[in-house]
């Protein structure tokens, strides 16, 4: 028993000593206005988001790692926060000098709250504040493809485009059910971009 908690031991250590970290990630920002008709008033919607990422090269071909995501958007009166935890684990298939093309599995759970304010009259006339919010919890399970850039030997350029796979959603509330999705999408939002720094 003795000797195979050693080699454990010493496979664990191989494997560590052997592992490459790198960290990264990537930031975001967008602000749109939907058409409408010159007497029409609509809200600018604005939005940030940032997604720290850190990770093991255990070899050439196997990478794991995990991104803490945070979102914050804006549209009139309506403010949404998104707080999100990804663990990866990606495969380079492929692989042209400094080019890469790979295969990402992650699990993604997310917690988002909507915010609506907006003042209002009670019923001794009097103007207040009103403060309504909504929570979700979204999980997902599924495989993104993406292209690696070694720009240089410490900076690597990263990028998946797409998703396939399935997610679950419920608000929070009695009653209401989670709805589900399960399919491939390519939305702007299965679009990331960052970058990584090889330690």
């Amino acid at each position: 028993m003795k000797k195979l908690f050693l080699m454990a031991a010493m496979m664990v250590a191989t494997v560590a000593a052997s592992a490459q970290v790198y960290v990264g990630g990537g930031v975001n920002f967008s602000s749109s206005k939907p058409s409408h008709a010159k007497e029409q008033k609509v809200d600018t919607k604005t939005s940030f988001g940032i997604a720290p990422e850190i990770g093991y090269k255990l070899d050439d071909k196997l990478s794991v790692g995990m991104y803490l995501g945070y979102n914050h958007s804006k549209e009139g009166n309506v403010k949404t926060d998104a707080f999100d935890i990804k663990p990866y684990a990606r495969y380079t298939f492929v692989k042209w000098d400094k080019v890469g093309l790979f295969a990402q599995a992650s699990f993604k759970y997310t917690y988002e709250k909507d915010t609506d304010e907006y003042e209002d009259v009670d019923e001794k006339g009097k103007t207040i504040t009103v403060k309504e919010e909504d929570k979700t919890t979204t999980w997902a399970v599924g495989i993104e493809p993406g292209i690696s850039v070694d720009l240089t030997d410490k900076l690597t350029f990263i990028s998946t485009i797409g998703w396939l796979g399935y997610s679950s959603s419920k608000p929070d509330g009695s009653g209401i059910k989670a709805s589900s999705d399960f399919g491939f999408d390519v939305h702007t939002s299965d679009i990331t971009f960052s970058l990584l720094f090889n330690f």
